[in-house]
């Protein structure tokens, strides 16, 4: 307890050093860029010029809340707001010549009008949807566009441009899954995009170098902005899903929300059954004492239920304070995996066993409960963002293995494996700007616990109980500036103190508990070159093993095959250096990354008996790669076409058991999107994706994988209904054949799934604006890991 109160002090002290560093209040002047709604507009190019000549004084970018502060320059000066869709606007400022000493001077808002290039919301020349560099990434512009006709915030992801659509999840490409945020609220579930209608979005935002207000271990975040839309009463969405495949899923779920001046009092309910399948073909070859071939062939069938509940409130007391509170509730009342396979196995080129094996496991339900609250509030020119997180979980499950051997004993396995999750979070965040930039501080505190029991009852593995205990620690800044007009620098620095400790049947193992210690420097510069716009950033992340991983627990797959984690397993230590081109309607990215100490999976031999293997992971000294890609975007008329083309590649020299491998293949990858806006509401689009061969870390991928899908969306009763057909994976091209090498086993699988299907979706909304909770949470990281 004494070791962990001193984590709470250093992390009071955090946050106290971040609320002296906004104690000091500079000269400035300050206002709001608002649209002719009076919404703010974020991004705005905010410039102090000489009134006489015109030349650069100082500069900065408006915020989220459309707001900009920069220093006074004694004598006359004009302030020019710029932003790409609407007419440069300049403000006179001759109060500065006589302003006192310690006092600042507000503008207002300042109306800025849409250019010539916009009608009535519809881009009627130029380029749609419009893309721009901001000072994080670049923003894709959906109000106006084909886009917003889509459906759902989930339709128009997978047409972003560098944005890949995986079934339900999403990648950036070379940067893998993103962190998705809606507004400044972290998504939860990949439902909550769903239940955003596509023309409430205004722009997306894809940040392929976050900077150290994230996490060590975010490698990319998507953020979605919404319009305004106001909407008191009681609202009431509901949504249905229909999914055909060779099996079965549905989906409902009904959102209530009652909203009246301050307050917002939402719920929502959700239920899902998913049933998947998948079939493999794989062989292993092990080098031991013996030299072991098996033929295995595979088939999995898993179906599970979940219920979703939420609940929750918060209130604006004004435009500059809000609190809120939202609490999650997790079920699975069934979760059931029947697995089926037959295996023949060779010793020395000789005959030696064929297997008929099968196994049932279950899942136990129990609760997973999530709470989050937070504060959001502004004290003179600083922003302050509190959140504070809760969560706890525990599921079981029981397996039973049935294997009949033709030359040897047959064997009836049980097995029972448990585990427990805690978290406690909480993260302060703020900012104010200084010296006509703006600086960002805070700190973010994490305490884990995870208990993880597997129980053999014939003791074929042994039983084992192992417990983690993770504390983190985590100070950030950042600060940003305008050099000049053209120029923009973001420097910042994370701090992360980590204490793993590991425990094996309730005593503390010493040489396996560790602590960590790491600064995470990044830097970008955004430049202006004409009409390029370019951004070059330079990042270091960290990518933490999770707890899975880290578990000593040997689990059963069957009398050859077992799996383990490794308790000393090191932390990735990764820097990322980036270059990302903007010009008209065309972007480029070239990255470059070294994974210091990165973790791929291996596989030792049981000792005392070569003929098993334990699949596990290791730490290699380096990965590097370099990925490099090419998107073009446009609108021509009522069809919104996407292309992407791009290509990663690793270095990997490969050192086993066997031999040594040069694991160099780079892999391409190419995607294309179209969007039709009909007449009478109906939508048809169409995307497509393939990726080639080509290695990622030590497997090899022999053959090309992609998917081609369709969807037809039709609004009716304006707006409040819309229908949609969906085909996914048409041509089943979903299917993957790799090749490993790990240790002393080479492996090749083939394996196909469950992927083509026809979806039936059918969404009801009366009176059902966006939320208005501003929470983000903390600790999101950890929850990932759990």
């Amino acid at each position: 307890m004494k070791k962990y109160s001193s984590h709470l002090k250093l992390y009071m002290v955090a946050v106290l050093l971040c609320i002296a560093v906004f104690a000091a209040n500079a000269q400035s002047v300050t206002g709001r860029a608002v649209d002719e709604s009076f919404r703010p507009i974020p991004f705005v190019s905010a410039v102090m010029q000489e009134k006489n000549d015109s030349s650069f004084i100082t500069g900065t970018v408006t915020g989220e809340d459309g707001r900009f502060t920069l220093p006074v320059k004694r004598g006359k000066a004009l302030i020019r707001l710029s932003c790409i869709g609407y007419r440069t606007v300049y403000a006179a400022c001759p109060v500065l010549e006589n302003m006192p000493d310690g006092k600042k001077h507000d503008l207002g808002d300042i109306v800025m009008h849409a250019d010539g290039m916009t009608l009535n919301d519809v881009v009627v020349k130029g380029r749609t949807p419009m893309h721009k560099m901001t000072s994080e990434g670049v923003s894709t512009n959906v109000t106006g566009t084909v886009l917003e006709k889509l459906g759902t915030a989930e339709d128009i992801l997978g047409k972003i441009p560098g944005v890949i659509r995986n079934g339900k999840t999403f990648e950036v490409f070379g940067k893998g899954k993103p962190l998705i945020y809606i507004n400044r609220r972290k998504i939860q579930d990949i439902a909550e995009l769903e239940r955003l209608k596509a023309e409430e979005v205004k722009n997306i935002e894809v940040i392929t170098s976050p900077g150290s207000r994230y996490a060590a271990t975010v490698k990319a975040v998507i953020r979605i902005y919404t319009k305004r839309i106001s909407g008191d009463g009681i609202g009431i969405d509901v949504r249905s899903a229909y999914y055909q495949s060779e099996n079965t899923d549905i989906s409902e779920q009904m959102n209530l929300r009652y909203r009246h001046a301050g307050l917002d009092v939402f719920g929502s309910f959700g239920y899902s059954l998913s049933n998947n399948e998948s079939h493999s073909v794989s062989n292993t070859h092990i080098v031991a004492d013996t030299v072991w071939n098996q033929h295995f062939v595979q088939k999995i069938k898993n179906g599970q239920q979940e219920l979703k509940c939420v609940t929750g409130l918060n209130y604006s007391f004004n435009t500059m304070h809000s609190v809120g509170i939202r609490y999650e509730l997790w079920l699975d009342p069934r979760n059931r995996t029947n697995s089926m396979f037959y295996s023949d196995v060779m010793a020395d080129d000789k005959y030696y066993d064929r297997l008929d094996n099968s196994s049932k496991s279950y899942g136990e339900s129990r609760p997973v409960h999530v709470i989050n609250m937070y504060y959001l509030g502004k004290i003179g020119k600083t922003d302050i963002d509190f959140n504070a997180d809760w969560l706890s979980g525990t599921s079981r499950e029981h397996s039973k293995y049935y294997e009949k051997s033709a030359d040897h004993e047959d064997r009836i396995v049980n097995t029972r494996y448990g585990k427990r999750n805690n978290m406690f979070a909480s993260k302060l965040v703020m900012s104010h700007p200084i010296l006509g930039g703006g600086f960002t501080a805070g700190a973010e505190f994490t305490r884990t616990s995870r208990h993880d029991d597997y129980v053999n009852e014939e003791q074929y593995v042994p039983t084992s109980r192992s417990y983690i205990k993770e504390v983190h620690l985590t100070p950030f800044i950042e600060y940003s500036h305008t050099l000049t007009k053209y120029a923009q620098l973001s420097v910042g620095a994370r701090y992360e103190h980590v204490n793993f400790d590991y425990y094996e049947n309730d005593v503390r193992i010493a040489d396996q508990s560790k602590t960590f210690s790491n600064i995470f420097p990044s830097m970008s510069l955004n430049m202006q070159l004409g009409k390029i716009a370019l951004q070059l950033a330079y990042i270091t992340k960290t990518r933490r093993p999770d707890y899975r991983q880290l578990s000593n627990n040997v689990t059963y797959g069957n009398r050859f095959l077992l799996q383990s984690g490794n308790s000393r397993l090191k932390h990735e230590y990764i820097h990322s250096l980036s270059l990302t081109g903007l010009w008209k309607c065309l972007q480029m990215s070239l990255g470059y990354n070294d994974r210091r100490d990165a973790v791929i999976t291996w596989t030792e031999q049981l000792e005392g008996n070569n003929a098993v293997s334990k699949f596990t992971y290791v730490n290699i000294p380096t990965l590097k790669s370099m990925t490099a890609s090419i998107a073009l975007s446009h609108n021509i008329g009522v069809w919104s076409p996407q292309i992407t083309a791009g290509v990663t590649k690793q270095w990997l020299r490969l050192t086993t058991d066997i031999d040594t491998y040069k694991m160099n293949t780079p892999s391409w990858m190419f995607s294309t999107s179209h969007a039709f806006k009909i007449a009478h509401g109906w939508i048809v689009s169409a995307d497509a994706w393939m990726k080639t061969r080509g290695n990622d870390e030590n497997f090899y991928s022999r053959k090309c994988v992609g998917a081609v899908n369709i969807d037809i969306t039709k609004w009716m009763m304006k707006n409040k209904l819309s229908v949609q057909l969906r085909g996914k994976d048409i041509f089943r091209t979903l299917k993957s054949d790799n090749e490993s090498y790990a240790g002393r086993v080479h492996t090749q699988q083939a394996s196909s799934y469950d992927s083509r299907e026809v979806v039936l979706k059918v969404i009801y909304r009366l009176n059902m604006t966006r939320s208005k909770y501003k929470g983000t949470g903390a600790g999101n990281e950890e929850k990932n890991r759990l």
